[in-house]
């Protein structure tokens, strides 16, 4: 009991001071936008097409089956190669 009075009050104390949680909206992707993407993306570029968080892009890249070239330490991934690995993700499905 004493417990979740003193969480309750913990709470109270701060909430105010907790920041605002904002709704993230990702851009459409036109079809234009993806023809002028370069013929190999560099992680950022991925992160960024796909706005996840640089770890979760790197856990990605070592994913079996994502399409990546490596040059030393360096990973890339073929656009061509991307989309189509991203097609075969969404099973075909149109949102």
């Amino acid at each position: 009991m004493t417990r979740i009075v003193f969480e309750s009050i913990l709470l109270c104390k701060i909430t105010p001071y907790l920041p605002e949680k904002k709704e993230v909206v990702m851009p459409a992707v036109a079809v234009s936008d993806l023809e002028r993407l370069p013929a190999v993306l560099n992680m950022k570029q991925v992160q960024d097409f796909l706005g996840l968080s640089k770890p979760k892009v790197y856990e990605l890249a070592h994913t079996r089956g994502f399409p990546v070239v490596r040059f030393g330490r360096l990973i890339r991934v073929p656009r061509d190669a991307f989309l189509r690995w991203l097609e075969a993700q969404s099973g075909g499905q149109e949102a």
